[in-house]
């Protein structure tokens, strides 16, 4: 027989292929969710209180926010450098011609 551990239960409810867990038992279902439930609830907990930390590190290290980065537009890239001088130097002539 398999002894099936928490860790299994948790990596069989993440895998694409098995995440459904057709093959348990509604209770067995049940616990799998509430383990991924609690292991999630544990992960943020731990993110919140290292971002405090690092947020009363920082705060105590330098008291101005540092600047923000302006970020480029990726439609930059595809934009023509002389589009612009190009409108201005274009001239258009009309000729009439009468017979």
């Amino acid at each position: 027989m398999f002894i099936l551990h928490d860790l299994h239960w948790i990596a069989a409810t993440l895998n694409p292929r098995t995440r459904m867990l057709k093959l348990a038992t509604d209770v067995e279902r049940a616990h799998a969710h509430e383990l991924v439930c609690s292991e999630v609830a544990k992960i943020m907990e731990m993110d919140r209180s290292n971002d405090n930390r690092s947020l009363q590190s920082v705060a105590a290290a330098s008291p101005s926010p540092p600047p923000h980065k302006k970020f480029k537009s990726y439609t930059i890239l595809f934009e023509d450098a002389d589009y612009g001088e190009s409108n201005n130097n274009c001239q258009v002539q009309f000729v009439l011609v009468v017979n």
